[in-house]
């Protein structure tokens, strides 16, 4: 699934970005999303959710962040040395 949307305030370009990740990721066969450009320097700035060669995150940034290492993280942390089955 592509991905790349446009809004000139950074917090309502976040809250489309979540709700949109939350609906792609909601559904069972999505394997991915491409992002058609997230840094201010491959991208239209009003898409970007990194800018500068700083690196910055704007708050679509930020908030992409959290859902990926946060809300939607396991944090689950086990050696597969014994095999691929993890007992949880």
């Amino acid at each position: 699934t592509e991905l790349d949307l446009s809004a000139p305030d950074e917090n309502t370009r976040a809250d489309w970005y979540e709700k949109v990740l939350r609906l792609y990721f909601s559904h069972p066969a999505l394997n991915g999303v491409i992002f058609w450009g997230f840094w201010d320097h491959e991208t239209d700035p009003l898409k970007a959710m990194v800018h500068g060669y700083s690196f910055t995150l704007d708050e679509s940034g930020k908030r992409f962040l959290r859902l990926t290492k946060n809300d939607w993280s396991t944090h689950l942390n086990k050696s597969l040395a014994n095999g691929t089955h993890v007992d949880l």
